[in-house]
């Protein structure tokens, strides 16, 4: 039997209905707009940051063969925000007045200039045509195209010379005479096309009148300098000038630990590392005792790549018990570095040719970056900076430092050598001769990534070198306050130590 509820009056029906459909209308609102900030809160969890996408690389070696508008352009944006997030330099070159924003325009133009889509490998060495100004030797790329492997990087800066030697006098510079360049004997120099000619202070017979070699800093010798002269009547000579470049001498295994040129201003040549069981290795340290009576000291490092600053400092602390600071290294730390390091780890696996370097090194370094990731990620980091310093201290019973010091390098500078170049620049009475020092830290691994379109893999410098004063040092090394040129040596070095 069903009973039926009492008939309610019709208002009151109306009533109950206009309130059953504003509950459900609010309902559905708002299980529409949950749905919406629900929905939000989900994709931000999982929207990928910009740089999930270069966590991994891929060594295949398919990379297209050509590339469209949109993925040049993409690519290019790519590059340019790993460079940002990644190159230690990059602040500091904007600072300085670099427009990267510009830099990337350009290139895109040049890129698309052309209505036939640029090749991949002309498109990598576009790029790295477009970051020369960097001076970065460690910027670098690598393309698999075809079974064929293109690498290109920023090629450092070197000294080119000419040959032609001048002298200041009275705020020109006058040519010395020379057997080769007989033509413009005792001329002067107006001026050389292309712009960028540099005048190398060399060691001269005469502090007063500062003596130069003609030449260029360049990273290629593309052209000959064009210089023009004139003599003392005012008739023009035009002249060119093939550059030479100024390549430093590496040092051999073979070569004996150091050798001692004896006299008034004593000429100490450091060849290499020394081994603990070498004979030449305690002679090498009583020698330090030796020369704690020189006032004027030589130190010759051309060419000592692998002498480290640990040999050298045993060394000094029983000539001197000062203490220096130099040669300062900052390292970014970040997750798209972190992320790149662990890319890096993955090219040694599969390619590094360091029999030193075992599978199982490589191995827990990337246990070790992968725990640092995870630290990173779960404490919010989102960069920090780690600095070292060359820190000498000689010993306390070891004489005050006293002594005028000239340090011969060139760009084969390991980490002792470095040392000793940045102490030569730190020392009042103290000269660096030479020539460039070469990049620094060497050795050391990049972070790596790869390009989404070309598949390009390029490499970008994490650390900035900085002197004693905690100024950036260029990436080519530290510039000599004296150049040393191929027809120019010991008895030079000894001129100049004994104009001091």
């Amino acid at each position: 039997m069903v009973r039926s509820l009492p008939e309610l009056p019709q208002l009151q029906k109306i009533g109950m209905l206009k309130s059953i459909f504003f509950f459900n209308l609010i309902l559905i609102l708002g299980c529409w707009i949950f749905g919406i900030w629900n929905g939000a809160h989900a994709s931000e969890k999982t929207r990928k940051p910009l740089h999930s996408k270069f966590q991994r690389i891929e060594l295949s070696g398919n990379s297209p063969p050509f590339l469209k508008a949109k993925q040049v352009r993409e690519d290019l944006e790519a590059t340019h925000w790993l460079l940002k997030q990644n190159y230690a330099r990059y602040q500091l070159l904007k600072d300085a007045g670099t427009d990267w924003d510009k830099i990337f325009k350009d290139l895109e133009k040049n890129l698309l200039s052309n209505p036939n889509p640029p090749l991949t490998h002309h498109f990598q060495q576009k790029l790295m045509e477009a970051l020369d100004f960097t001076e970065d030797p460690m910027l670098k790329s690598d393309l698999f195209l075809q079974k064929r492997h293109y690498l290109r990087q920023v090629e450092p800066k070197a000294a080119f010379y000419s040959g032609v030697k001048l002298v200041l006098q009275k705020g020109r510079h006058r040519v010395l005479p020379d057997l080769n360049h007989a033509e413009v004997a005792n001329h002067f120099l107006l001026n050389c096309l292309p712009k960028g000619e540099m005048m190398f202070r060399v060691i001269g017979d005469r502090s007063e009148e500062p003596r130069f070699m003609l030449g260029r800093l360049a990273s290629s010798n593309e052209k000959p300098l064009d210089c023009l002269f004139e003599n003392e009547l005012g008739t023009p000579s035009r002249l060119q000038l093939p550059m030479v470049l100024n390549q430093g001498v590496r040092n051999q295994a073979k070569n004996p630990l150091y050798r001692l040129i004896e006299g008034h201003i004593p000429y100490l040549i450091w060849y290499r590392e020394g081994k603990e069981d070498e004979r030449s290795t305690k002679r090498f340290m009583k020698l330090a005792r030796q020369l704690r009576r020189s006032s004027t000291l030589v130190i010759d490092v051309r060419g000592n790549h692998n002498g480290s600053f640990k040999f050298i400092e045993t060394w000094l602390k029983v000539l001197t018990n000062n203490t220096w600071e130099n040669v300062i290294v900052r390292e970014k730390q970040s997750i798209p570095i972190l992320l790149g390091l662990i890319n890096r780890n993955d090219w040694d696996l599969r390619f590094s040719p360091n029999p030193l370097v075992s599978r199982e090194m490589l191995d827990q370094q990337r246990m070790q970056l992968n725990a640092l990731l995870s630290h990173f990620e779960e404490n919010e980091i989102t960069e920090k900076w780690i600095e070292t310093k060359f820190l000498f201290k000689g010993h306390k019973d070891s004489p005050k430092w006293n002594k005028k010091l000239i340090v011969v390098a060139n760009e084969h500078c390991g980490d002792g050598c470095q040392f000793l170049s940045a102490l030569a620049k730190q020392e009042p009475s103290s000269y660096l001769v030479g020539s460039l020092t070469g990049n620094f830290p060497r050795g050391f691994r990049v972070p790596l990534y790869q390009l989404p379109h070309s598949r390009i893999l390029f490499s970008i410098n994490h650390r900035l070198h900085l002197n004693h004063q905690e100024q950036p040092v260029m990436p080519s090394g530290y510039q000599p306050d004296y150049w040393l040129f191929p027809e120019m040596g010991i008895q030079d070095v000894l001129r100049l130590a004994g104009s001091l």
